[in-house]
């Protein structure tokens, strides 16, 4: 007799009675797999891979990699997940202290990185064959990414976290831990491969409103080019306005215009530059213009999608 499962199955029986009694939601723990569906062979099949870093802090021009985690895995064009085919996961000793947040955080220690280092080659090797690259907060990892390994720069990306309406899919937050919660799954987090085994679970599952797959969802946004329109010069005062319309601020610090900024549909461009040409007012003695940057899924979120053609 097998105890385990005997004790398995007794564990769930007990957490569906809990969950039908409508007192109880009971998050059950996330068990990675390698198998997810099977390959219908009638559309082709390509490699994705999804990537995560830890990371001695948040500011790009100062902070660096200490860990970086991926599984490559194969998906159909019509964005169903059949299997993960290969994983990667190492340490690497940044030059600057990590701090006791950070350790705390994530649960490495300065001890662990010594001597540790993340060849530019392995990765690039692992990442040749990928079509896509999918982190939650693309525009986060990507250039730290590109930065210690230039053969990023090459692949189009995707973001789990923006370019899946989750909101309207009726869940409550867009951080990884809480949309799992959602799905009644948990995990232990602030680590990069099981923040990648627990992104590809996440693209796996059907959202719950439109019944569509969430990486059909991901691949679908990701396919279509936008166009980032920025109002430089626009007065001061015009930035409520700006921010009401959907426009965000960018500080020049990525190498980009200091300017408010928005992506839009190309079909929609002509619309939105005759918007602000009748709207946006300059700063006095000086002048306004509006720049643009087609972007795909092979520039957007990176420092290049802030630089204007």
């Amino acid at each position: 007799m097998d105890h385990t499962q005997n004790s398995s199955d007794g564990l769930e029986a007990l957490a569906v009675q809990l969950e039908n009694s409508g007192q109880f939601k009971v998050l059950r723990r996330l068990i990675p797999r390698a198998a997810f569906n099977s390959d219908s062979g009638v559309l082709p099949s390509k490699v994705g891979v999804v990537l995560d870093v830890e990371t001695t802090g948040l500011d790009i021009a100062q902070d660096e990699i200490i860990e970086l985690g991926m599984l490559k895995f194969e998906y159909s064009l019509d964005g169903v997940i059949l299997r993960v085919i290969d994983r990667f996961e190492s340490l690497r000793e940044p030059s600057i202290l990590l701090s006791t947040y950070v350790q705390k955080l994530t649960g490495i220690h300065s001890e662990s990185l010594r001597g540790k280092r993340i060849d530019p080659a392995v990765v690039t090797n692992f990442i040749e064959d990928a079509s896509l690259v999918v982190a939650h907060n693309a525009a986060f990892d990507r250039p730290f990414c590109e930065r210690e390994y230039p053969a990023f720069a090459g692949k189009a990306w995707a973001c789990s976290m923006t370019e899946v309406d989750w909101f309207e899919e009726g869940f409550h937050g867009v951080s990884l831990k809480s949309l799992l919660e959602d799905y009644r799954l948990f995990y232990e987090s602030h680590r990069a491969i099981e923040d990648c085994q627990a992104l590809l679970e996440l693209m796996a599952k059907v959202l719950p409103n439109s019944r569509k797959g969430a990486f059909e969802r991901l691949l679908n946004v990701a396919r279509i080019p936008v166009v980032r329109v920025w109002a430089e010069g626009a007065l001061y005062e015009q930035k409520d306005f700006l921010k009401a319309r959907g426009y965000k601020w960018s500080d020049g610090s990525n190498g980009g215009l200091r300017a408010w900024w928005i992506d839009v549909r190309e079909e929609e461009l002509a619309r939105e530059l005759e918007f602000l040409a009748a709207t946006v007012k300059p700063i006095s003695g000086s002048f306004v213009r509006f720049p643009t940057k087609r972007i795909t899924a092979f520039e957007r979120f990176s420092n290049r999608a802030f630089l204007p053609d």
